[in-house]
C-alpha cells in the first residue's frame, strides 16, 4: 500500500510533463499543476523520513534521505534502484502463489530464469543495475 502511495504521484507528475511537452499551449498550466505535483511527491518522500519540509515549502535530506546519496558511506542508493526497478516489482505479484506452494523463486516464474543469468542477458537495464549494486556492498558504499 505504502509503495503506491509513493509511486502513483510520481507517475502522475511524469505525465503530467509529457502532456506539457506535447501540448505546449497547456504547457503553463499544466506546469502549475507539476508545481502542485512535485510537492506532494515532496511530501510523499517526506512521510517516509527520507526529506524533512522546512518553511516556505523546502525540503532537505534527513539522514535516513542522505543513505541514498551516491558518496554517502554506507549508500543504499543503488540497492533501492534495484528493489524498486520494474525487474523486482514485477515479481510481487508471485507471492502468494509463492506462499501457497512453497516454491522460492520469483525471478524464475516472471522470466523463466534465475536473477544472475537475468543480468548476464540484460547487461544495460538490470545487469547494469545489479552489478552497481554488488559493487556498492563490496566496497562498503559507493562504489
Amino acid at each position: 500500500m505504502l509503495r503506491h502511495q509513493v509511486w502513483l504521484p510520481i507517475a502522475h507528475f511524469f505525465y503530467q510533463l509529457l502532456l506539457a511537452l506535447i501540448y505546449p499551449r497547456r504547457g503553463f498550466q499544466v506546469l502549475l499543476r507539476l508545481g502542485r505535483l512535485l510537492y506532494r511527491l515532496l511530501r510523499a518522500l517526506a512521510s517516509l523520513g527520507l526529506l524533512n519540509e522546512t518553511p516556505g515549502r523546502r525540503f532537505n535530506l534527513t539522514e535516513r534521505g542522505a543513505v541514498l546519496r551516491t558518496d554517502a558511506p554506507r549508500s543504499l542508493r543503488y540497492m533501492a534502484m534495484l528493489e524498486g526497478g520494474p525487474e523486482h516489482w514485477a515479481i510481487w505479484k508471485h507471492v502468494p502463489a509463492m506462499v501457497r506452494d512453497g516454491r522460492q523463486n520469483a525471478f524464475m516464474r516472471e522470466y523463466g530464469k534465475m536473477a544472475f543469468d537475468h543480468a548476464r542477458a540484460n547487461p544495460d537495464g538490470y545487469g547494469a543495475a545489479h552489478l552497481r549494486c554488488v559493487a556498492q556492498f563490496q566496497h562498503g558504499g559507493a562504489p
